[in-house]
């Protein structure tokens, strides 16, 4: 996974860090030995075994979808809505239901996850928040660097998930600071957080930009959404 910001808005690349779920108090990890592929299933539709309803009650707008970036997204009409920063706190703020991804698609990690998350949301019959977290409106003219609005925003949204986001020591102040990883899942339910999920699964680890999850690996980390997508139905 990727480290993206802190409160002082340091921007790090982790090359091998382990996926970290709260729901409650479970976690899980497994091991397979199954051979990996880079494509996940692109024609998932609803299984009406699985399927649920989720409430939100909060008036959240959205943007123009663009997954363009994600490589091993071949679904052409994804179960995604892409909503800015700003109005993904609202679902926290508004008394809102619904599952976030905070990603970007230049994430190796990301790539990976948005397939199988993607799966598990179109066979349970629901959509998922989409944030990019270098979205144009919270970057300068530049492009490169995140405007002083942008870190306005970025400092709302850390200070709302603080209770979940890693912590870090900041070697300058000395200060306990959280930070962001993607892929980030975030689950909230009438405003409180219902669980999370940051990264894949624990027992895959990238070495090169070709290693990919096995089949095993995939459905475990399409059982952690499953269940985060449960944690919030009505």
């Amino acid at each position: 996974m990727k480290k993206l910001m802190t409160c002082t808005l340091c921007l790090l690349l982790l090359t091998g860090c382990a996926s970290e779920t709260h729901q409650n108090t479970n976690s899980s990890s497994a091991s397979s030995s199954s051979s990996p592929s880079a494509s996940a299933s692109s024609s998932a539709s609803a299984d009406t075994s699985k399927k649920v309803t989720i409430t939100n009650s909060a008036a959240i707008a959205s943007k123009t979808l663009d997954m363009s970036g994600y490589e091993w997204l071949t679904d052409k009409d994804p179960a995604f809505i892409q909503i800015s920063m700003s109005e993904s706190l609202k679902l926290v703020d508004e008394g809102g239901t619904g599952i976030i991804l905070y990603s970007y698609p230049t994430c190796p990690w990301c790539n990976r996850a948005v397939p199988v998350l993607n799966d598990a949301a179109k066979e349970m019959g629901i959509h998922v928040y989409y944030v990019d977290v270098y979205e144009s409106e919270l970057m300068d003219a530049t492009g490169k660097s995140f405007s002083a609005e942008g870190k306005t925003v970025i400092q709302n949204m850390l200070s709302h998930f603080d209770s979940i986001l890693k912590h870090e020591t900041n070697k300058t102040t000395g200060k306990s600071e959280p930070s962001l990883y993607t892929p980030e899942v975030v689950a909230i339910k009438k405003g409180a957080i219902a669980g999370h999920h940051t990264s894949l699964v624990d027992s895959f680890s990238m070495t090169s930009d070709t290693d990919q999850m096995s089949d095993a690996q995939k459905a475990e980390l399409k059982g952690i959404y499953e269940d985060l997508i449960k944690a919030i139905a009505d």
